[in-house]
């Protein structure tokens, strides 16, 4: 018994109470260090463009995910020292000055307005404590030493309002009159308030839809901070007073602290949280509008400024530290603020309204959820060798709770008595509670299984030397293990090595979880792998893993599983468990995470608890979502040739400005500088390049017309929806136009059609002069032909004569003469008709025929299909071979001769002109003329010089085949000459 109080008197004094633990968000923090030119921040706005705006005593710094730009003076804004920041009716930044005087930004540009001396003379070189734009570029301030308010004209026109009348007031403004009590507001309808936290009417009178409220106001100076939050809801604040107002009703009234605490922002953002600063104090975080139960941030800091941007982040602008974001509210951060602010927690579990956690610095700590505490947990005994605690487990109904550290160890907690169950030398890494209630611990040294505080069994590695680093049960009883090498499955006493089954499972496994349908397997290196009852699927970075080295597996179901990684949390959504498809989510300290480094997982009272490397974070699964909105993207400048295109027009560049770079840049506050930029020329390349750099160069692009094309995504690949666009065209040189090219062709035709006509004309020419030359040769050749005919001719005349035959001489003569006109007719002719030919030949024959005393016989045969009248010859081919046929085939002969002339119509415009005689044959005919000593008749070679000629000029194919006759005992009965004609 004795034993048992000292051990329960032992655990209560190890429960040391160190401190209450405090709810925070996660805020990256930007000073001067990271480019903002102060650290004193007076007032903050995001524009219409996705811009941060920061109004400071050293100029206004710009923000856009990548860089702080200042921008001062010299950039022509009013004041360096600037107090006021606000947007107005059009979306412009208007900043105001410490010497009242006003500027505002507007294409790139700061304008400043023309009566800023005369504003400054009204205000005395104090700043003003409100300015308002109206949507009639109307310009309404109030000086802060000044008990009157004054707007300015868009005609550039200052005056003086006391009160409002009609006349002047006809749209809505909000401005104060703080020595007379009253805040003017707007948009009110009615003219009756009800304060509705004190049960009772206020007084308050509305004109024209402007509010008077009468608040009680002491003291010479007041801070009065206002925000919209519709057209008939707003919150306002006069020093520490706080109200909200709806529908013509104060729905709350508070004041914050004593007189000498005033509020220095107001804020609701979409969430309908209320935020409420004051100077030196903090700001009050008032979550869903309780206004009875705020948290308190920021201890000690002047919050000037409070905004939730595009992204849905919250900024906090303050006089001493810079600004702070903070990604998300509903990521909540337990530290301790005395003496350990940072916790590198190692290992979670979770009891009745406790939550356990072990830290890098071997030590054991309780967060009391109840009670607010957070405690240092000492297990009663002496305990040796409890230091580094990489695991923590709940065993029997949240009764038994097992520490696995340098050695493993068990409490019961509810007895408060401890008892040990110690792995000596050996190095334990995990546990796991076995589905017959036993504890298995995974070591360097294999696997140990404990009933209660007894080893029952180590298991057999035979024959493998396995250092386990992490085991688990499955619902069937199959145990898988993982480590360095690989992944090992224990079935039926025996071990299986999965590596030489699936190669993925050869890296090294750092966690093994089994639900229902699944088992998950986390790699350091590798990914995530999951086995489902078909098949394997691999999950790594390239499907949205924030890194492929996991440290812990939490599944929430089969679907829902959330996977903690050394470089950001994933959330796994499992649509089809057949196929196993999913979607990632990926969550970082951009996110609201105290780091990227998540240890240990578990799921507690309907919250998710993460153990980091900077501390213990938790958020409700279902309401954490990262924010479906891509970057805002803008096209900043593009240049030409290396020149600012700002004054060029784009869309018709000359030829030689074909070198062009486009700079744009995506607004993302929640991973700065980590946006994805999706780009293509189209009319050039239609495949999207994609990049991470804010530029995108063309080189010597070819004239044509062109389209760029741009967007950006975040780190969770969400892209905008329509691309930013530009449109140019690149104008063709000269040389390259149209018209130039039809030009260029038509002078290079009519070049080339010069040419080939001078080529044709000199042809022709020398055509001409060669048919010339080849028609002389052939006249040359008729003169020789003719007289040796009439040579002939005369010498049988002569012997008619001589003979004393007048009447043959007569006759002769006179055939001989109508021959002769027939053969100068012909003779001027190249071709004649074969009738006319026929003419000539038969009273060549006539001629002949009676010369030799009717010597021989002769006969003339055509074809039926020959015409005579419309086929044409040359002149004097046939008479030649005739006369020869009569003079060397017939005359020798001693019997009367018969000559054969025929025609037969061939193809190709050809005649076969076939000349057979009966006579001697060319063998006789030879002797005779060798005995005689004469040659070769001139005619017959004329005829064949003259056929040769006429080929040449008519590129034609005519020509002479002679053949020696013989008869039945082989002796020679005469020649045929077969003549080819080609006619007309």
């Amino acid at each position: 018994m004795k034993i048992i109080i000292k051990f329960i008197i032992s655990f209560i004094i190890s429960w040391i109470w160190l401190n209450c633990y405090t709810q925070e968000f996660y805020t990256k923090n930007y000073t001067v260090n990271d480019g903002l030119p102060s650290s004193e921040i007076l007032d903050m706005l995001q524009d219409g463009e996705g811009y941060l705006w920061f109004a400071t005593g050293y100029g206004i710094c710009r923000y856009d995910g990548y860089e702080f730009k200042t921008f001062t003076t010299r950039e022509g804004l009013a004041d360096n020292s600037n107090v006021i920041a606000f947007l107005d009716y059009l979306g412009r930044p208007w900043f105001s000055g410490y010497s009242g005087r006003i500027s505002y930004y507007e294409n790139s540009t700061f304008k400043t307005i023309q009566l800023n001396d005369t504003i400054e003379k009204i205000s005395q070189s104090h700043f003003l404590e409100n300015i308002y734009i109206d949507s009639l570029s109307n310009i309404w301030f109030k000086p802060n030493i000044s008990p009157d308010n004054y707007f300015i004209t868009n005609h550039q026109k200052i005056k003086r309002v006391t009160g409002f009348n009609r006349e002047d007031i006809s749209y809505s403004i909000f401005l104060k009159n703080l020595p007379n009590g009253i805040i003017w507001g707007f948009n009110v309808h009615d003219s009756i308030v009800y304060d509705k936290q004190n049960n009772h009417q206020i007084e308050l009178q509305v004109i024209d839809n402007t509010c008077y409220l009468n608040v009680p106001i002491t003291g010479k100076y007041h801070k009065i901070c206002y925000h919209k939050i519709s057209d008939t809801e707003f919150v306002f604040s006069v020093d520490n007073q706080f109200i909200w107002f709806r529908n013509n009703e104060i729905l709350f009234k508070k004041k914050f602290g004593g007189a000498d605490k005033r509020i220095s922002a107001l804020y609701v953002d979409k969430e309908n949280n209320i935020w409420v600063s004051i100077y030196s104090y903090g700001v009050y975080f008032h979550f869903k509008g309780n206004m009875n139960e705020p948290q308190l941030l920021f201890k000690d800091k002047t919050v000037t400024r409070i905004l939730q941007d595009a992204e849905n982040n919250y900024w906090f602008s303050t006089l001493e530290n810079g600004v702070f974001m903070a990604p998300s509210t509903q990521i909540r951060i337990f530290n301790k603020s005395s003496g350990y602010d940072n916790f590198r927690i190692l290992a979670l579990e979770a009891r009745q309204n406790e939550i356990f956690f072990s830290t890098k610095d071997y030590r054991i700590f309780i967060l009391n959820l109840k009670e607010n505490t957070i405690n240092q947990f000492k297990p009663p005994g002496k305990i040796a060798g409890l230091n580094y605690i990489r695991d923590i487990i709940l065993q029997h109904n949240n009764s038994i709770l097992w520490f696995i550290g340098s050695s493993s160890y068990r409490f019961f907690l509810d007895q408060q008595i401890s008892a040990v169950a110690e792995l000596k030398n050996i190095k334990p890494y995990m546990a796991i509670e076995k589905n017959n209630s036993n504890i298995l611990i995974a070591t360097d040294e294999g696997l140990f299984e404990y009933q209660g505080n007894k080893l029952i069994k180590k298991y057999n590695m035979y024959p493998y030397n396995i250092h386990i680093l992490t085991v688990c049960e499955d619902k069937e009883g199959t145990i898988y293990f993982g480590s360095l090498g690989g992944l090992y499955k224990y079935y039926d006493e025996r071990i299986y090595y999965l590596g030489d089954k699936y190669p993925l499972f050869r890296t090294r496994i750092s966690e093994i979880i089994a639900t229902d349908q699944l088992l998950l397997f986390g790699t350091r290196g590798e990914g995530l792998i999951i086995k489902g009852d078909s098949l394997i699927r691999h999950v790594t970075t390239e499907d949205g893993l924030c890194s492929n080295m996991i440290n812990c597996i939490y599944p929430l179901n089969d679907t829902n599983i959330w996977i903690g990684t050394n470089s950001g949390l994933n959330n796994l959504i499992i649509h089809d468990l057949f196929e196993i498809e999913y979607d990632i989510l990926k969550y970082t300290m951009w996110d609201g995470l105290p780091s990227n480094e998540v240890k240990d997982i578990i799921y507690y009272q309907d919250r998710l608890w993460l153990g980091t490397n900077n501390g213990l974070a938790s958020f409700e699964p279902e309401t954490i979502k990262p924010p479906n909105i891509p970057p805002r993207l803008h096209l900043n400048k593009i240049t030409v040739n290396d020149i600012d295109t700002t004054l060029i027009d784009l869309s018709n560049l000359k030829y030689n400005q074909n070198n062009i770079t486009f700079y744009f840049k995506g607004i993302n506050f929640r991973f700065p500088g980590h946006v994805s930029y999706k780009y293509r020329l189209k009319g050039l390349n239609d495949n999207w390049i994609k990049t991470e750099n804010t530029s995108a160069r063309f080189f010597s692009l070819p004239p044509g017309t062109y389209t760029f094309e741009v967007i950006s995504g975040n780190t969770d690949r969400v892209w905008n929806k329509y691309p930013l666009t530009v449109h140019f065209t690149i104008m063709e040189h000269f040389t390259q136009t149209t018209l130039f090219l039809i030009g260029v062709i038509l002078l290079i035709a009519l070049i080339i059609a010069g040419i080939v006509l001078i080529i044709l004309r000199n042809q022709k020419k020398r055509a001409m002069i060669k048919r010339n030359i080849l028609l002389s040769e052939l006249k040359a050749l008729r003169s020789q032909m003719n007289p040796h005919f009439i040579f002939n001719s005369m010498n049988s005349i002569q012997h008619f004569i001589l003979e004393q035959e007048t009447e043959s001489a007569n006759l002769y003569l006179a055939n001989f003469s109508s021959l002769m006109r027939k053969i100068l007719e012909n003779s001027k002719h190249n071709y004649i008709k074969l009738s006319e030919e026929l003419e000539s030949i038969e009273l060549y024959l006539d001629l002949e025929k009676l010369r030799f005393e009717d010597k021989f016989d002769f006969k003339i045969n055509f074809d039926e299909d020959i015409d005579p009248d419309l086929i044409s010859i040359p002149p004097m081919l046939i008479q030649p071979y005739l006369e020869n046929a009569i003079l060397h085939g017939l005359m020798p002969k001693k019997e009367k001769g018969l000559l054969l002339l025929s025609f037969n119509l061939l193809e190709k415009n050809t005649i076969l002109c076939a000349i057979k005689d009966n006579g001697i044959g060319r063998e006789e005919a030879n002797k005779i003329n060798v005995l005689r000593k004469k040659h070769r008749s001139t005619g017959m070679k004329n005829i064949e010089e003259r056929l040769e000629i006429l080929n040449k000029m008519n590129r034609s194919n005519m020509k002479v085949k002679i053949i020696d006759l013989y008869d039945q005992k082989g002796e020679a009965s005469g020649t045929q000459v077969d003549l080819y004609i080609q006619y007309k």
